[in-house]
């Protein structure tokens, strides 16, 4: 299974992303995340282990992952690799004010 978070942000200073996965199911689950430009263009593929019960939030992975800190516009395909009950969602904040908004999946 896959999914889709549009619409991330990471631009120095004005904007930051935060991606969240939390598994809800009884087994440890390995996901995999890929980051994408504004153009569709692949960035960077990492993996996470999340433990069963277990909420993982990766801190502006296009900065600290793929050293991208200024991408404008991105978005990012999770997908479960093993294990089940996988839910994710981004966060989009305003580096200025600090205010978040919330980005859900999208299948």
């Amino acid at each position: 299974d896959a999914a889709r978070l549009l619409g991330l942000r990471q631009m120095q200073g004005e904007f930051r992303t935060n991606i969240n996965v939390t598994n809800t199911g009884m087994d440890e689950a390995e996901v995999g995340i890929t980051l994408y430009a504004t153009d569709g263009s692949e960035i960077y593929s990492y993996t996470l282990m999340v433990g069963s019960g277990m909420s993982m939030q990766d801190i502006e992975p296009f900065r600290t992952r793929a050293e991208e800190p200024n991408v404008g516009w991105g978005f990012a395909e999770v997908e479960v690799m093993s294990g089940s009950g996988i839910v994710t969602s981004a966060s989009v904040i305003d580096s200025r004010t600090n205010d978040a908004t919330t980005v859900p999946m999208k299948w």
